[in-house]
């Protein structure tokens, strides 16, 4: 989440200068007239490039504020922990409201963004990488909802066991599966992290596992009671 917010401040910061560039440009007198309107004489205000292109900026720069005050809503839920169940499932709700999920932009909204503010080398690459690389290259980055930064590198860990197990040479049934998710829970709780049995913890845990276990091409559900 803090990834996002960095990526998602640094692009607002460019496309917010552009769009003051061109309003200098259109406005040079800091007006409400039309001062390109004079300039060219015979191209409509309504219909000018520049107008076009800053009423563009505007929008987009309004989806990226939004998704970043949806993600600022989101951390500070899970902060809070109260009544997280309803919760986070409100915040999703609102996060995707938003468009927090980039799938959810129109075609012509992606192409805007991509012109807008390109991506970087890295974020090339790290688009191009399975959840279980990104969670071996950026473990500090991932979020369980433990109470500490070990609880959650202590959570990423066991996730990329588990799924590492998933797809590895030999096939895993739903009991063994569900054997060892039961065991490296109690290590946790052993190990200090208690609250790995929480609610919040759960959900975002059982929701990786059964994403992986339907990408590893196994039948069953991650139904499992911990």
């Amino acid at each position: 989440m803090k990834s996002r917010l960095a990526q998602l401040e640094t692009r607002l910061k460019k496309v917010v200068f552009k769009h003051k560039e061109v309003h200098e440009e259109c406005f040079p007198d800091n007006g409400n007239g039309h001062g390109v309107y004079h300039q060219v004489g015979h191209v409509a205000w309504d219909n000018h490039p520049l107008r076009l292109y800053m009423v563009k900026t505007s929008r987009v720069i309004n989806m990226i504020r939004r998704e970043m005050l949806a993600i600022l809503y989101y951390v500070k839920i899970i902060e809070t922990r109260q009544s997280t169940t309803s919760l986070i499932s409100n915040t999703n709700g609102t996060i995707n409201k938003y468009g927090y999920l980039f799938d959810r932009y129109s075609e012509e909204d992606k192409i805007n963004v991509a012109i807008l503010y390109p991506k970087t080398k890295e974020e090339i690459k790290r688009d191009s990488m399975s959840r279980l690389e990104i969670m071996k290259a950026f473990p500090k980055e991932q979020n369980y909802s433990m109470f500490t930064n070990e609880g959650n590198l202590a959570v990423n860990n066991m996730i990329i066991k588990l799924i590492e197990a998933l797809n590895g040479p030999t096939k895993i049934n739903e009991a063994d599966f569900k054997s060892m998710l039961e065991k490296e829970l109690s290590n946790l709780d052993r190990d200090g992290h208690e609250e790995v049995y929480d609610t919040a913890v759960r959900e975002v845990v059982l929701s990786i596992l059964e994403k992986e276990i339907k990408k590893a091409g196994y039948g069953y559900s991650m139904s499992i009671e911990i």
